[in-house]
Protein backbone atom coordinates (compact mmCIF):
# COMPACT_ATOMS: atom_id res chain seq x y z
CA UNK A 1 0.00 0.00 0.00
CA UNK A 2 1.29 3.28 -1.05
CA UNK A 3 0.75 5.93 1.27
CA UNK A 4 -0.36 9.40 0.44
CA UNK A 5 0.95 12.47 2.69
CA UNK A 6 -1.24 15.03 3.48
CA UNK A 7 -1.07 18.95 4.35
CA UNK A 8 -2.38 18.05 8.06
CA UNK A 9 -1.41 15.56 10.47
CA UNK A 10 -1.97 13.06 13.26
CA UNK A 11 -1.72 15.68 16.21
CA UNK A 12 -3.44 18.60 14.88
CA UNK A 13 0.34 20.85 14.42
CA UNK A 14 0.61 22.48 11.57
CA UNK A 15 2.42 20.38 9.09
CA UNK A 16 5.90 22.42 8.11
CA UNK A 17 7.36 19.37 6.55
CA UNK A 18 6.91 18.40 2.73
CA UNK A 19 6.85 14.42 1.88
CA UNK A 20 8.65 14.21 -1.52
CA UNK A 21 6.41 11.78 -3.65
CA UNK A 22 9.44 10.49 -6.15
CA UNK A 23 9.52 7.39 -3.60
CA UNK A 24 7.25 5.02 -2.42
CA UNK A 25 6.69 5.32 0.84
CA UNK A 26 4.20 2.55 2.90
CA UNK A 27 3.11 2.49 5.99
CA UNK A 28 4.69 -0.60 7.71
CA UNK A 29 2.34 -0.49 10.99
CA UNK A 30 4.54 0.41 13.31
CA UNK A 31 3.57 3.73 14.36
CA UNK A 32 4.06 7.27 12.89
CA UNK A 33 6.98 9.37 12.45
CA UNK A 34 7.70 12.57 14.31
CA UNK A 35 9.44 15.93 13.14
CA UNK A 36 11.31 18.14 15.40
CA UNK A 37 13.51 21.03 15.46
CA UNK A 38 15.75 20.73 18.87
CA UNK A 39 18.66 23.15 20.26
CA UNK A 40 21.59 21.17 21.78
CA UNK A 41 21.99 22.79 25.56
CA UNK A 42 23.59 25.86 25.12
CA UNK A 43 26.89 26.35 27.40
CA UNK A 44 26.17 29.30 30.14
CA UNK A 45 28.68 30.99 32.10
CA UNK A 46 28.14 30.75 35.95
CA UNK A 47 25.19 28.93 37.43
CA UNK A 48 22.29 27.60 35.12
CA UNK A 49 19.10 28.36 35.98
CA UNK A 50 15.86 26.34 33.83
CA UNK A 51 12.53 27.04 33.62
CA UNK A 52 10.83 24.05 32.66
CA UNK A 53 6.73 25.77 32.28
CA UNK A 54 5.84 24.86 28.58
CA UNK A 55 8.54 23.44 27.49
CA UNK A 56 9.13 20.46 25.60
CA UNK A 57 10.04 17.06 27.60
CA UNK A 58 13.00 15.19 26.07
CA UNK A 59 13.17 11.82 27.61
CA UNK A 60 16.95 11.29 29.20
CA UNK A 61 17.21 7.83 27.15
CA UNK A 62 19.57 6.93 24.23
CA UNK A 63 18.27 7.49 21.21
CA UNK A 64 19.80 7.17 17.41
CA UNK A 65 18.84 8.42 14.32
CA UNK A 66 21.17 7.62 11.48
CA UNK A 67 23.65 6.38 13.83
CA UNK A 68 24.00 9.73 15.32
CA UNK A 69 23.12 10.69 18.95
CA UNK A 70 20.67 13.17 19.56
CA UNK A 71 20.95 15.64 21.78
CA UNK A 72 19.77 15.33 25.24
CA UNK A 73 19.58 17.61 27.42
CA UNK A 74 18.21 20.36 25.17
CA UNK A 75 17.41 23.90 25.83
CA UNK A 76 14.56 23.89 23.33
CA UNK A 77 12.38 22.02 20.67
CA UNK A 78 9.52 22.81 18.57
CA UNK A 79 7.16 19.77 17.20
CA UNK A 80 7.08 21.15 13.16
CA UNK A 81 4.91 18.16 11.65
CA UNK A 82 3.98 14.35 12.10
CA UNK A 83 2.56 11.97 10.23
CA UNK A 84 0.48 8.57 11.44
CA UNK A 85 2.30 6.32 9.15
CA UNK A 86 5.75 4.87 9.27
CA UNK A 87 6.99 5.97 5.87
CA UNK A 88 9.16 2.99 4.53
CA UNK A 89 11.00 2.94 1.23
CA UNK A 90 11.85 -0.10 -0.70
CA UNK A 91 13.86 1.30 -3.25
CA UNK A 92 15.78 3.65 -0.21
CA UNK A 93 15.84 0.93 2.31
CA UNK A 94 14.96 3.02 5.15
CA UNK A 95 12.42 5.43 6.33
CA UNK A 96 11.79 9.12 5.64
CA UNK A 97 13.74 11.80 7.37
CA UNK A 98 13.24 14.99 6.91
CA UNK A 99 15.91 17.33 5.76
CA UNK A 100 16.37 21.24 5.21
CA UNK A 101 14.84 20.69 1.51
CA UNK A 102 11.82 18.77 2.38
CA UNK A 103 10.60 22.66 4.52
CA UNK A 104 7.71 24.10 2.89
CA UNK A 105 7.93 27.34 2.77
CA UNK A 106 6.55 28.38 6.63
CA UNK A 107 9.43 25.69 8.05
CA UNK A 108 12.21 27.17 6.10
CA UNK A 109 11.53 30.58 7.41
CA UNK A 110 11.11 29.28 11.26
CA UNK A 111 14.58 27.78 11.04
CA UNK A 112 16.33 30.50 9.40
CA UNK A 113 14.89 32.69 12.77
CA UNK A 114 15.68 30.21 15.01
CA UNK A 115 19.57 30.00 13.58
CA UNK A 116 19.57 33.96 13.54
CA UNK A 117 18.32 33.37 16.84
CA UNK A 118 21.18 31.27 18.24
CA UNK A 119 23.88 32.54 16.26
CA UNK A 120 26.75 29.54 15.95
CA UNK A 121 24.78 27.40 17.65
CA UNK A 122 22.89 25.03 15.27
CA UNK A 123 19.40 23.67 15.24
CA UNK A 124 18.91 19.51 15.08
CA UNK A 125 16.28 18.70 12.36
CA UNK A 126 15.31 15.25 14.07
CA UNK A 127 12.26 12.82 12.66
CA UNK A 128 11.25 9.90 15.51
CA UNK A 129 9.42 6.86 14.46
CA UNK A 130 6.80 6.30 17.71
CA UNK A 131 6.87 2.80 18.02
Amino acid sequence: MTVVARRSNSVGTPMLVNIPHEFDWKDTGEGGLAFFFLVPCLPYPGTRQVCLAGGLWWPQQDAEVSTRTLPSPIDGGLLVGSTGQSLWSDTLESYFEFREHDLNEEGAALLSLLRKIYGEYSVELVTLLDT
